[in-house]
């Protein structure tokens, strides 16, 4: 989740340092096809708010 909306360039040069990182860490060959998905906070809360679950303590 970023912080800050990036515009194209940063996007792209963040997307690229994710993918080359991706690569070296795992150990995958450079055409491993990857899906990156880079959103702000607000858009992160957006897209999974209904899917959010409020932990309830249960005694037993």
């Amino acid at each position: 989740v970023a912080s800050r909306t990036l515009d194209g360039k940063n996007l792209n040069e963040f997307r690229r340092a994710i993918y080359v990182r991706a690569v070296d860490v795992y150990n995958l060959p450079w055409d491993y096809p990857l899906e990156i998905h880079i959103m702000t906070k607000e858009e992160f809360d957006e897209a999974f708010a209904k899917r959010r679950k409020k932990m309830v303590k249960v005694e037993t």
